[in-house]
């Protein structure tokens, strides 16, 4: 794919409908070919995904060390201490990926979640109705993220799982917010407005962002990245599974509970 192309695996809905199972998903290697940013979750919803810079990390809800997630091909040859932690052979039930490359940078002193919106203009609210890749690397004083814990059983309902998720906040930490803000129509196939993961400059902590607010250090500001997409591919999956029942556009409501960030 071109650069700034959103690909998409699955829909937003089947993942609320419990449809998170491993013969569901993508396979890593198949996703990365499509993207080297994005994000995502694996199989029973343990945890979330984000990719960037073309490598993919998965932050269980246990707060464990991350998982480095590669395809079953990558590094066989590749004698690095630093690959025994990796883990093959995952899927991805849902997923959002783009090969970036900013349309616009800015560089700020400040950003919050309050003010990601306005930050984005004048792309917001110009280009409104098309999809944005938002990338941000900074300092910041303060990170939530959030995880949803594994289904408990298969199916398990993803408004159930929400009741259940951990917060998480990390201080005074360096790292990078990757995601996407989708516009409203788009509401049952992705989520409406903004949806975060956070990577630390470390990898030691990531997850999907509630709030956040970075500060200046050393004179460095915020780095501020978006690219504009009009171009967007929802690949659903082939398994019966998917099509055994009819899978409507959702509940709004219960969709913004489980995944919603800023809007």
């Amino acid at each position: 794919m071109s650069s700034n192309q959103l690909y998409q695996y699955s829909i937003l809905s089947a993942l609320m409908r419990r449809l998170a199972t491993q013969e569901t998903g993508i396979s890593i290697g198949d996703l990365l070919a499509h993207g080297d940013h994005g994000l995502g979750t694996v199989t029973g919803l343990n945890g979330e995904v984000i990719v960037l810079e073309g490598e993919m990390f998965h932050y269980p809800v246990s707060g464990d060390a991350p998982r480095r997630l590669t395809d079953n091909d990558d590094d066989d040859d590749d004698d690095d201490d630093d690959d025994d932690d990796d883990v093959t052979g995952e899927t991805l039930p849902f997923a959002m990926v783009t090969f970036f490359h900013p349309s616009m940078t800015k560089h700020l002193s400040s950003l919050s979640m309050s003010t990601l919106a306005t930050s984005l203009a004048p792309l917001l609210p110009d280009r409104q109705n098309s999809f944005l890749a938002v990338k941000a690397t900074a300092w910041f004083k303060y990170v939530t993220v959030r995880s949803t814990p594994a289904q408990s059983y298969p199916h398990e309902h993803l408004s159930v799982l929400a009741q259940r998720q951990t917060r998480h906040t990390a201080e005074y930490i360096s790292g990078t917010l990757f995601g996407f803000w989708s516009p409203a129509y788009s509401m049952g196939m992705s989520l409406r407005g903004f949806h975060m993961h956070f990577i630390a400059a470390d990898r030691h902590a990531g997850g999907h962002v509630v709030d956040f607010e970075t500060e200046t250090k050393d004179n460095k500001n915020v780095t501020l990245e978006v690219a504009v997409m009009d171009e967007y591919t929802v690949r659903v999956p082939s398994t019966a599974e998917f099509h055994r029942e009819i899978i409507s556009s959702g509940n709004a409501t219960d969709m913004m509970a489980a995944e919603g960030g800023a809007e």
